[in-house]
């Protein structure tokens, strides 16, 4: 197995959980959502395979009640959400937040980020120091 491959299937088991929640993309949610993991593939593809292999799994969780879709990337000090509205579209967002750096959070709305500020968010949810990039 050549390389490339090897990190496919390491971005695929960071991921893997999401991508069963958000199919089949019959609501909006879903296309959001689907459009916001396909931006997460290619920020963790351009990862090292070494850093791949630390990561957490991206959760996902559909609210029964509302439709909204959660996705969830939990590491032991921070936490990074996505939030998928269908009923709303325009009010689905995002949240970084860390416990241990008191006050430390960043959050907006999922249809006003803007191109490569997703490479952004996972490289600060990776990398996290508790300062702002």
């Amino acid at each position: 197995m050549n390389e490339a491959n090897i990190k496919a299937t390491a971005v695929t088991q960071v991921l893997l959980n999401a991508w069963r929640i958000t199919r089949p993309i019959n609501k909006p949610g879903k296309k959001q959502a689907n459009k916001i993991l396909l931006s997460l593939t290619d920020a963790l593809l351009s990862l090292d395979l070494a850093d791949l292999a630390k990561l957490p799994p991206i959760e996902a969780h559909e609210s029964d009640e509302t439709d909204e879709i959660y996705l969830e990337w939990c590491f032991p000090d921070r936490r990074l959400v996505f939030v998928f509205r269908p009923h709303l579209i325009h009010f689905s967002s995002w949240v970084f937040v860390s416990k241990t750096h008191f006050g430390d959070c960043d959050s907006g709305y999922v249809e006003d980020l803007k191109e490569g500020e997703i490479q952004h968010l996972v490289g600060r949810a990776i990398n996290f120091k508790g300062e702002q990039t």
